[in-house]
């Protein structure tokens, strides 16, 4: 756990109650980004997320018993730059821990 990933935002993860975070691929397996672990700046810009964009996280916690998994934000906040963007699609390019 604390590895830097890439991953890609798959949805934004919504129910009743509004927004609960975003759900991001990694390796065909989808993990959540929980709306309390993403900084302010970046949740004002939810609404224009660009789905399919890569983005830096890394492993917070692992629920084996559910197969759930949670991440955050790597520290770089470059990961937030080129994520929410109306007409370009910005790919964040950073080190997958594998290659």
């Amino acid at each position: 756990m604390g590895d830097k990933i890439i991953g890609r935002i798959k949805s934004i993860g919504r129910n009743a109650k509004g927004i609960f975070g975003l759900f991001i691929t990694i390796d065909n397996f989808d993990c959540l980004l929980p709306y309390s672990m993403i900084p302010k700046s970046f949740k004002e810009k939810l609404e224009t997320v660009i789905i399919a964009s890569e983005i830096e996280v890394s492993v917070y916690s692992i629920d084996y018993k559910h197969k759930k998994v949670v991440v955050k934000l790597s520290e770089n906040d470059s990961v937030l730059k080129g994520v929410c963007h109306k007409k370009i699609k910005v790919l964040i390019k950073a080190r997958n821990k594998s290659h």
